[in-house]
């Protein structure tokens, strides 16, 4: 390949790269503009966005693309000067194009490039067409905006003493003229009645070099990564840099404070400056390691993009019609979440398709309109990550999973009629289960939701599912902030001779209890605290390790933990109190040890195992049932 062949191929990638991310919320404006025809910004960024990419696709003749996006972007000003009404049809046909646009490009992006439209794109623009037809904004002709003016005029003269009979003879004028359909001529022409030229004038023509067309970095949804990129803030760069020059401060303080120990005998003086000094340093690698964490953080529309498309497809390709709003784009989590996140959220979103969203048909003979609707939606709290998929399809019938169950023998009648309604729903989640009446390739196996929830668990997190029948489903999916962190806040402890860290984010309280105190029943103990009565184990049980035996009077330091499988008294040899460690995994290296979190590095070279607080929870609360 020559150099030229190879500077177009860049191009082309970075032009493709560029115009998939800014076709990221282009049905979110649409929608947004058909809620609030008023709002002109949204229907002006979805005409500028179109209108650059047919600019930069003629630029690198792209025709195909080039033609496709000029017909969109002729239909798209129609709209926006007010012309053409955006009805519901309109606007999903509009987004179906945007689906096939980001198509086109892709397949340019791999080196297919047309220079006709396909047999689809052209059935899509022949829709579009159609229904822009259909949705012709009638406007005044010149009589009528004479007639109008000169109502005005007698509306205006009402109000002048003595003119009444004048106002009167110019009311029934009017109205005869409307009647008989008369044309009058336009003799006068005032500054109040000539109609404004404005909206009419032509849209600046923006940039369409091929510098316009290079991206920040190579994340555009749907586009085939050509590296490993992350999308960085300036400020953040910039924050992170001033961070690193604090370092460098702090450490030539270091060595004036080294060189001048060496010399002085006023150690008590200079061990006060040390401890000051080594405060600071603390403050500031602590500042720095958020602030690199804070480099790998992405939005979340990066992940969302694809679905809408993705849905609607196969929406379309199960002859069902579907909607898809989008919200909280702007919530960042870590990269390496991004990714994982992405094949459940996928499994979840073809369920939703596929099960939950009803033909038209059936929608209609249900009361409800014949489009389906698909919401996803992201938060951040405090601490943890939410992303909810939810329709207002049929919903999961509990009668009809307690049927399936006992029908693919995973359950035996009795079983089955003694699950709640919630229980019952939850079988979604169960392994081979599924309700599909035939296999197909979309569903039909039952490894789906089963995978959704085994990889959200892998990073601490959970799935709920609720849902009503025809009213709709919700699947929510909760995951720690903390997956993508390297320091974590812990409390140091030790147990038959061993150091274990335990995060703060789990820790309740501390506390000291003789042996006395702790009760057996059925051969577990169970501390109580504050009033309430809470399950204890001695850590060296849970984690299998050698221990001496407890006597009545030993006094022994408890740690109540808690998270959302519920609360826990750990009794630990002693505690050592806080220290902020950097963490590194071991699943690969020990794969089976579900109750260890991670290996902290506490300084010197020594050790600490992390302990993974909702994992041991959980498996002594099912091993206790």
């Amino acid at each position: 390949m020559d150099a030229s062949a190879e500077e177009n191929r860049e191009l082309i990638a970075d032009f493709v790269d560029e115009a998939l991310s800014s076709m990221t919320d282009l049905a979110a404006r649409l929608e947004t503009h058909r809620a609030n025809p008023a709002d002109a910004e949204a229907i002006n960024a979805v005409f500028r966005s179109v209108h650059s990419i047919k600019g930069c696709a003629g630029f690198l003749n792209l025709l195909a693309i080039k033609t496709f996006a000029h017909a969109l972007e002729n239909t798209l000003d129609e709209i926006r000067q007010q012309r053409l009404e955006l009805t519901s049809d309109l606007q999903r046909a509009l987004v179906l194009g945007f689906d096939l646009l980001s198509e086109m490009l892709n397949a340019a992006l791999a080196g297919e490039v047309a220079d006709e439209l396909g047999a689809r794109e052209q059935e899509l623009l022949d829709r579009v067409a159609t229904l822009s037809a259909g949705a012709i904004v009638p406007h005044p002709t010149p009589e009528e905006s004479l007639l109008a003016s000169v109502l005005s005029l007698a509306d205006e003269m009402a109000t002048t003493p003595g003119l009444s009979p004048w106002v009167e003879r110019l009311r029934k004028a009017a109205a005869a003229a409307r009647m008989q359909g008369v044309e009058v001529p336009i003799v006068v022409a005032t500054a109040s009645s000539t109609p404004s030229t404005i909206a009419n004038q032509p849209a600046e023509e923006p940039s369409t070099s091929v510098e316009a067309a290079r991206p920040a970095a190579a994340e555009a949804g749907g586009a085939q990564s050509r590296g490993r990129l992350v999308r960085v803030k300036e400020e953040r760069l910039d924050e992170f840099l001033d961070h690193v020059s604090g370092l460098f401060i702090t450490g030539e303080m270091l060595k004036d404070l080294h060189s001048r120990m060496r010399e002085s005998r006023q150690m008590t003086s200079l061990v006060e400056e040390m401890r000051q000094i080594n405060r600071a340093f603390a403050s500031q690698t602590t500042s720095l390691q958020q602030r690199l964490v804070s480099l790998r953080r992405v939005s979340v529309a990066g992940l969302f993009a694809k679905f809408p498309r993705m849905a609607r497809g196969l929406a379309d390709q199960l002859g069902k019609q579907i909607d898809v709003h989008v919200s909280g784009e702007e919530v960042e989590i870590d990269k390496n979440l991004v990714e994982e996140l992405d094949s459940p959220l996928t499994h979840m979103i073809r369920n939703v398709v596929d099960h939950g969203i009803e033909a038209p048909a059936d929608r209609v003979q249900r009361g409800v309109g014949e489009v389906g609707n698909l919401w996803l939606h992201a938060e951040q709290t405090r601490t943890h990550v939410r992303l909810t998929v939810r329709d207002d399809g049929r919903g999961v019938d509990p009668e009809r999973m307690r049927r399936k169950a006992v029908e693919k023998g995973m359950l035996t009648d009795v079983q089955a009629r003694a699950l709640s309604d919630q229980e019952a729903t939850e079988l979604i989640f169960a392994a081979g289960f599924s309700t599909a009446e035939k296999l197909s390739d979309i569903s039909g196996r039952g490894v789906g939701m089963d995978v959704v929830r085994t990889t959200v668990r892998e990073h601490n997190g959970d799935v709920h599912v609720e849902s009503k029948v025809n009213v709709g489903t919700t699947f929510t999916i909760t995951i720690p902030i903390r997956s993508g962190v390297l320091v974590v806040d812990g409390l140091l402890t030790e147990t038959s001779g061993e150091k274990f860290v335990l995060p703060f984010e789990h820790l309740l309280e501390i506390t000291f209890l003789k042996r006395s105190e702790l009760t057996d029943v059925q051969g577990s103990l169970a501390a109580r605290i504050r009033g309430n009565t809470y399950g204890a184990v001695h850590l060296s049980d849970v984690l299998e390790l050698p221990k001496a035996e407890m006597q009545p009077d030993d006094i022994l330091s408890v740690v109540l933990v808690g998270c959302k499988f519920g609360k826990l008294c750990l009794i630990v040899d002693r505690v050592l109190g806080h220290r902020q460690v950097v963490v590194n995994n071991v699943q690969d290296v020990l794969p089976c040890s579900s109750r260890l979190a991670g290996v902290a590095q506490l300084g010197g070279g020594r050790l600490a195992l992390l302990l993974s607080v909702p994992e041991i929870v959980r498996q002594l609360h099912l091993n206790t049932r």
